[in-house]
């Protein structure tokens, strides 16, 4: 296993466990809080977010020795389906009350910056070795 794979693998292992955690965890607040659909809505914005989250490294694992044009392909449609994620979040967030709107809102949004954080810190401690294009 290359160390790029190595990185993809520890970034969706530590997402999925994190992000999960932290769907969890809202979906127990939101229902302590209001016993109606916030916990649902806590729990449906916790697998949104792990699925924001997994969908990038998911994507460049299985391209990263593939063509270039593969991997930009893989990034591009990372982008595409995030937006298309919250763009369903945002339209069934509006059919909620309040309370779990709120919970939808807050547990996707956490969830999210988890999996970025985790995105963010293990690819800058990582040690992938850089290749000038063209020099092999």
């Amino acid at each position: 296993m290359t160390t790029e794979a190595a990185l993809y693998r520890k970034i969706i292992v530590y997402a999925a466990i994190i992000v999960t955690a932290i769907g969890v965890l809202g979906a127990g607040i939101a229902g302590m809080i209001d016993s109606g659909g916030a916990a649902a809505a806590a729990a449906a914005g916790g697998g949104a977010a792990l699925v924001v989250s997994l969908i990038g490294p998911a994507a460049m694992l299985a391209s990263h020795h593939r063509a270039p044009w593969l991997l930009a392909l893989a990034v591009v449609s990372e982008f595409l389906v995030v937006i298309l994620i919250a763009i369903a979040l945002v339209s069934q967030g509006q059919k909620l009350d309040g309370s779990a709107r709120v919970a939808l809102v807050v547990t996707f949004g956490c969830g999210v910056l988890a999996g970025l954080t985790i995105k963010l810190i293990l690819t800058t401690r990582a040690r992938v070795p850089y290749v000038a294009p063209g020099s092999s």
